[in-house]
C-alpha cells in the first residue's frame, strides 16, 4: 500500500489482525462466488456448518465487508454452537445486515442480552429458538423482539419457563403476518394474581372482539400455567387456525366450544393429557366440523379406568 502512495499516514495499523493478501483475495472470491449463486435475492443457507459459519463472519469482521446472507441455520447438538451463541451474535448483527430467515434450534446458550441483540432485524421473518437452552429468557426480551421485528411469519422457541402468558397476547397482536406461533413447555410458573390476570384477559378478549390474525398454527403443549381465558382468547382471534397443540394445558370443554365458535378450518387438535374435558364436548366439535382430527383424546373417567 505505502508503494503506492509513499505520502500516507497511516495510523494504529496492526498487522496481526489485518487480512493478509491471501486470505482477503480468497474471501473476496467466496462472496462473490455467494453472490453470484443466488442472483435472485442474494439468500444463503448453511446447515449444519458451524466451523464455516464462523470463520466466514470473522473474516468479514476484520475486513470490514458485510456478508450478504438472508439465512442463517444452526441445527443439531454440536458442542461449539454453545460458544457461538455467546460470543457470535453480535457478530451475525454486525456483519449479516440482510437476515430474514435464522434458525437456532437445539443451540444452546441463548440469554436476554443475546436475544436483545436480534431486534436489529426488523425484517426477520422466521425465527426457531426450539430447544435452545431459553429457559432463563424473560417477556422482556421476547416483547422486544415483538415490537421490532413485526413482520415474522415464524417464531417457534420451547421451555421458556419464566416468561408469562402476557407475552402471547403481545405476540399475536404486533405481528400481524405471523402464520405460525410455538412455545412448548414455556410458562412453568404459577401467576400469583390468577383471578386478577384472568378479568383482565377477559376485558383483552371483548375489546378485540373484531380482531382477526392470520395465525394458522399454534402450539401451546405443555404450557402447564396458561390461563385457559388466555388460550380461548387466542383462539377467538386466530378464526384460520389449521393446526393446534393443546397437550397437558389445564383446559375445560369452554375452550373446546371456543374452537366449536372459532376455528371452523381447524384440522388437527392434539388434547393429550386433558382430563378434564367431556366426550359429550368432543362429539359436538366433530359434528360442527367433520373434517378435523383429534389425537390422543381421553376423558378423565377413561384415564381413571386404565389405570385400574
Amino acid at each position: 500500500m505505502d508503494q503506492l502512495n509513499p505520502n500516507i499516514h497511516i495510523e494504529n495499523f496492526d498487522e496481526e489482525y489485518c487480512c493478509s493478501d491471501s486470505e482477503s483475495s480468497s474471501f473476496e472470491a467466496e462472496l462473490e462466488s455467494e453472490l453470484s449463486s443466488s442472483e435472485s435475492d442474494d439468500e444463503v443457507a448453511y446447515d449444519n456448518d458451524i466451523q464455516y459459519i464462523i470463520c466466514t463472519i470473522y473474516d468479514a469482521y476484520k475486513c470490514g465487508a458485510p456478508i450478504l446472507w438472508k439465512r442463517i441455520e444452526l441445527k443439531g447438538n454440536d458442542p461449539k454452537a454453545k460458544k457461538f451463541i455467546e460470543l457470535k451474535i453480535e457478530g451475525i448483527v454486525r456483519t449479516c445486515p440482510n437476515i430474514i430467515y435464522l434458525n437456532f434450534e437445539n443451540c444452546v446458550g441463548f440469554s436476554n442480552k443475546a436475544l436483545n441483540q436480534l431486534k436489529a432485524y426488523p425484517n426477520l421473518r422466521y425465527l426457531n429458538l426450539c430447544s435452545s437452552g431459553i429457559m432463563g429468557i424473560t417477556d422482556r426480551s421476547l416483547i422486544k423482539i415483538a415490537d421490532s421485528c413485526q413482520v415474522l411469519q415464524e417464531f417457534h422457541f420451547a421451555c421458556a419457563h419464566l416468561i408469562s402468558e402476557r407475552f402471547i397476547s403481545h405476540i399475536l397482536n404486533s405481528c400481524p403476518n405471523l402464520r405460525r406461533f410455538s412455545m412448548l413447555g414455556s410458562c412453568q410458573r404459577k401467576n400469583r394474581c390468577d383471578k386478577l390476570v384472568e378479568k383482565l384477559l377477559t376485558v383483552e378478549k371483548y375489546l378485540n372482539i373484531e380482531k382477526h390474525l392470520n395465525v394458522e398454527y399454534l402450539d401451546f403443549g405443555r404450557c402447564v400455567y396458561v390461563a385457559e381465558t388466555s388460550i380461548c382468547n387466542a383462539i377467538h382471534s386466530c378464526p384460520n387456525l389449521q393446526h393446534l397443540n393443546l397437550s397437558f394445558c389445564g383446559i375445560t370443554d369452554v375452550t373446546i366450544k371456543e374452537i366449536s365458535r372459532s376455528c371452523l378450518y381447524l384440522k388437527y387438535l392434539n388434547l393429550e393429557g386433558c382430563a378434564n374435558i367431556t366426550k359429550e364436548a368432543i362429539d359436538q366439535l366433530i359434528l360442527l366440523n367433520p373434517n378435523i382430527h383429534v389425537e390422543d383424546f381421553m376423558n378423565s373417567m377413561d384415564m381413571r379406568a386404565e389405570l385400574d
